[in-house]
């Protein structure tokens, strides 16, 4: 099948082998990067982004802000 540019909550959940709670709870504290809102409630994540931020050691949101703003 074709793979989508965006992670779901669930993708992330399977892909992490962690629950959905869990995600919510990585995303509300920022240790997740900041997903994109797809029509109200829906979040999603580039798949680009979240590729990178795991080469990177999954740093927190506000480390891996840091680290794209250095990089501009």
């Amino acid at each position: 099948g074709e793979r989508s540019a965006f992670f779901t909550r669930e993708e992330l959940a399977a892909r992490w082998n962690c629950s959905l709670k869990t995600i919510d709870k990585r995303n509300t504290t920022g240790a997740l990067p900041r997903p994109t809102r797809c029509g109200g409630r829906h979040v999603r994540w580039s798949r680009k982004l979240i590729e990178a931020w795991e080469a990177a050691g999954m740093p927190s949101r506000r480390k891996w802000e840091a680290m794209q703003a250095a990089e501009r």
